[in-house]
């Protein structure tokens, strides 16, 4: 469905024309992304401050552009199963961090998943898992190199930024693998990745935004402690299906 989209005649289109249709495309790609949309969640939940949510949401934006173009222009392979699962892997990630908040139980969880990791992509490579042990080590380092991190006094806000920027290169890839399908115009190249980034971004904006609003009201009318728990009842379904994601995209 994706593929026959924008793509009537955008070879002989102008630029303008190109740029709007892949904004539209990209704006509804986020919009219609669960596993985007859910990780923009538990974005949202983990932030405490303003200037957290700019810093982390422009680490995403930064990290998810350059893999969309390297994606794009063929330079990175379009998304497989590994590139999924990770975008899965990357929600349970920032669940567990809005849910804990507490350096100390960070870093025992952090170092705990980087070994559980390790016996999964040992059992992996035994079974004949869909992942290579590449991206399980990788995931593995990541976890345990936060870990670390956190143990030695290091704080979890001023490594948010990086780590969204992290999982915003893998969500890049996955944003990319729509434009392959759209077969560029070989013409067109710079209009159809700068509208379909311009979409994706505006979307993000309008989710967040929203998101941000309904989370406000209903501070205003509930109580802190109801409030905690819808907080917490959010982050459930997030990290739930944050770990459906992953496991099921990691078995194939």
């Amino acid at each position: 469905a994706t593929a026959s989209f924008a793509l009537d005649d955008t070879g002989s289109a102008g630029w303008l024309p190109v740029l709007g249709r892949y904004f539209q495309l990209g704006f509804e790609h986020i919009l219609g992304g669960a596993d985007h949309l859910t990780f923009l969640a538990a974005l949202l939940l983990v932030l405490r401050r303003r200037r957290d949510a700019l810093l982390v949401t422009l680490g995403f934006t930064a990290g998810h552009s350059i893999t969309l173009a390297l994606t794009a222009l063929g330079m990175v392979a379009p998304p497989g199963l590994a590139v999924e699962a990770v975008i899965g892997f990357s929600i349970v990630f920032v669940a567990a961090e809005a849910a804990l908040g507490r350096r100390d139980d960070l870093a025992r969880l952090a170092l705990l998943g980087g070994g559980g990791l390790v016996l999964i992509a040992l059992a992996s490579a035994l079974f004949g898992g869909v992942i290579g042990w590449p991206v399980w080590l990788g995931l593995a380092m990541l976890v345990g190199g936060y870990g670390v991190w956190l143990s030695r006094s290091g704080e979890a806000g001023r490594l948010a930024p990086v780590v969204s920027g992290v999982f915003g290169l893998v969500h890049g890839v996955g944003f990319g693998g729509v434009l392959v399908a759209t077969q560029l115009p070989a013409d067109r190249i710079v209009p159809s990745l700068l509208g379909f980034n311009i979409g994706v971004e505006a979307g993000q904006v309008l989710v967040l935004a929203l998101a941000a609003l309904i989370y406000t009201g209903l501070g205003r009318f509930l109580h802190e402690d109801r409030l905690a728990l819808v907080r917490a009842a959010m982050l459930a379904v997030v990290a739930a299906l944050g770990m459906f994601w992953f496991v099921s995209r990691s078995i194939g």
